[in-house]
């Protein structure tokens, strides 16, 4: 896995997008501007991978076929924080990514990010093999959609944003 810092994404490419297992975008819960830009690499990843023709994802175009995770950093300075969690929750559900909020300085969660980003790597590889059978793949759509329809209407996936373990 090649590993690579991409600051705001300039020029995100889409070979820079398709060659990615895992998506982190960080902003600081401290500084609203960051994380504007961390909502808008989020628009700019959507609107580049709807640019795809659907075969050329093994989950059709949108962020779905990637692990793609905001992560809101700086969550032990409390006292100076400008962006809520829910802020957080509400960007990530709109753009069907898992979300987290850590703090480095004092180590919260970090491990839970790094595992969590190896799961949803997994759990996406996963879910492309099985779309890649032609038997399941037909099956499998029709439920998934079903189950999508569903789940929108239920607020449900505003929840699961919250667990890295689970797609």
């Amino acid at each position: 896995m090649k590993e690579r810092f991409v600051p705001f994404f300039p020029q995100l490419s889409l070979e820079d997008f398709t060659s990615a297992d895992a998506i982190i975008v960080s902003y600081s819960v401290t500084d609203m501007a960051s994380f504007r830009k961390a909502v808008h690499c989020l628009s700019m990843m959507r609107d580049l991978a709807n640019k795809q023709p659907p075969s050329a994802l093994p989950l059709g175009p949108g962020l779905r076929s990637k692990a793609v995770i905001l992560v809101g950093n700086k969550s032990d300075l409390a006292r100076v924080r400008t962006i809520n969690t829910e802020n957080g929750r509400s960007a990530a559900s709109k753009y069907d990514v898992k979300f987290i909020e850590t703090s480095v300085t004092i180590h919260h969660n970090v491990d839970e990010l790094l595992v969590g980003a190896l799961s949803q790597v997994r759990l996406k590889a996963r879910q492309a093999a099985a779309l890649s059978c032609k038997h399941h793949a037909k099956f499998t759509s029709r439920a998934k959609n079903l189950w999508n329809r569903l789940m929108q209407k239920c607020d449900f996936r505003f929840h699961s944003c919250d667990n890295l373990h689970r797609l």
